[in-house]
């Protein structure tokens, strides 16, 4: 039997190579990356915290790409990594000292200011579990601002 005129075969092929575009696609990755940190998270503790977690994660990473942006440089996104934390990517190199320098610490900068966020919603509001995500985000911030200063002294 002959496909009517002007519609194609299904293409096994075609359907292949349409996968590996999609596998290729920086998007897909996100999600994918995204999905297993919020299933791995979800499963390890809560929903609720796995949440939490990644919208510290994600605006933390966030002050990092709104530094490189600050300074011109083309960015690639955010990627979360399950159990690593989160990398924000840029397609150009870090010129100078100073540019390093602000882009470490606006990180940092966005995580306080949430946690300011939360523990005004938590006046607000008194949901008991914003005072945990108040402690848990300066935690992750001071973590990383350490594990920064040490690398920017070379002593990793």
């Amino acid at each position: 039997m002959k496909p009517a005129a002007g519609k194609k075969p299904f293409n096994i092929i075609g359907l292949a190579a349409l996968g590996l575009k999609l596998l290729k696609s920086a998007k897909l990755i996100k999600v994918v990356l995204a999905g297993a940190s919020l299933a791995a998270y979800s499963w390890f503790f809560s929903l609720q915290f796995a949440l939490a977690l990644i919208a510290c994660l994600v605006v933390h990473e966030y002050g990092h790409i709104r530094a490189m942006k600050h300074f011109g440089m083309q960015t690639k996104g955010i990627y979360l990594i399950p159990f690593l934390g989160g990398l924000a990517l840029s397609d150009e190199k870090i010129n100078t000292r100073w540019q390093d320098v602000v882009i470490s610490l606006m990180g940092p900068v966005f995580g306080l200011g949430m946690s300011v966020l939360c523990l005004l919603a938590y006046w607000i509001t008194g949901e008991a579990f914003l005072p945990g995500s108040v402690l848990s985000m300066p935690c992750l911030t001071c973590s990383i601002c350490c594990q920064s200063c040490h690398w920017m002294a070379g002593t990793y």
